[in-house]
């Protein structure tokens, strides 16, 4: 139980990615405080983590308010005797619509809750987990937060100010040993994808459209980054690609690696896959990766490298 005898607070816990999180976090040890602005989906979330034998309370709180925030942490701290985990995963997709459409209202609601709420969260909780002599902070961000999306003028912006918010606060604070990271997720489907998806729901067209291996990701996955349990990620990624015929079959990838460990280039050398356009993309996924230097020195031109290995 890699989180045992420490508290975690995790706000937006009150569904998708937030409640896998605090469900995933108890299971490994962690007393959960559950945050929610819906009173009753955090209670359901707490429920649910005493059900399985778990430590576990709820509260209520709109992170845009500064009250709020201030509250959620302390009322976690006389609950459990302290904070060591603190998850800003609150957040909303706001109001579609071009910059020069978009409300003054809308914008600001989005800034509100998914950024102001990050740094109220960390400027409530840090001291407490510095308390502590140390422990994490995770930020969700978004992809939207390094890529344009047409629609999300708001939302890009807010996500785009949690990283490098994410990027102060470990400079600040890692001197007090606490570590501060964001997750930027693709699509991940939860409640608000439903949202924007729909009636029609989450369509072939949208998810090729969207995602490099042809699917949506699940909150459980972005959940088990947090715990970093290799064997169930391997598996879950496993099942993923056995599931989905278009992702069988081999493809040989020739890569050229620089001494710092940077990939400068890759070309598909041979492909049982047939699809140009899923390889192309595979291609710019695959020179994201980077090396440790000190590994690049073992590798040969024709040693073969599995990114995405069967489990």
């Amino acid at each position: 139980m890699r989180l045992k005898g420490k508290v975690a607070l995790i706000t937006g816990a009150g569904s998708g990615m937030g409640r896998a999180a605090s469900v995933l976090f108890a299971r490994e040890g962690a007393k959960v405080a559950a945050i929610d602005v819906t009173e009753a989906s955090a209670a359901e979330t707490a429920r649910m983590i005493k059900a399985a034998g778990g430590e576990a309370i709820s509260i209520r709180a709109d992170v845009s308010d500064s009250e709020d925030a201030r509250a959620m942490v302390e009322g976690t701290v006389r609950a459990f005797g302290g904070l060591d985990v603190l998850y800003n995963n609150a957040g909303i997709e706001g109001e579609s619509g071009f910059i020069a459409q978009l409300s003054e209202e809308a914008f600001d609601r989005v800034i509100a809750i998914n950024l102001r709420g990050v740094w109220l969260g960390m400027k409530y909780g840090l001291p407490r987990i510095v308390e502590r002599g140390g422990g994490a902070v995770i930020n969700t961000a978004s992809v939207a937060g390094i890529v344009g999306l047409k629609g999300a003028a708001a939302y890009c912006a807010a996500k785009a100010g949690v990283i490098s918010l994410t990027r102060v606060a470990a400079l600040e604070y890692g001197r007090y040993n606490v570590r501060v990271n964001c997750i930027c997720p693709g699509v991940i489907h939860t409640p608000m994808v439903d949202r924007i998806t729909g009636p029609e729901g989450l369509q072939p067209k949208f998810i090729q459209r969207n995602s490099v291996l042809g699917r949506v990701g699940s909150a459980d996955e972005i959940a088990l980054v947090f715990t970093k349990n290799k064997g169930a990620i391997d598996a879950m990624y496993a099942r993923a690609l056995r599931d989905n015929p278009a992702l069988q079959g081999k493809v040989v990838i020739e890569l050229t690696i620089a001494p710092s460990g940077d990939i400068t280039a890759a070309r598909v050398v041979s492909s049982e896959l047939k699809d140009p356009e899923f390889e192309s993309k595979l291609v710019a996924r695959i020179k994201l990766f980077k090396f440790d230097a000190k590994d690049v020195a073992a590798l040969t031109a024709t040693k073969p490298i599995d990114f995405f290995p069967a489990g």
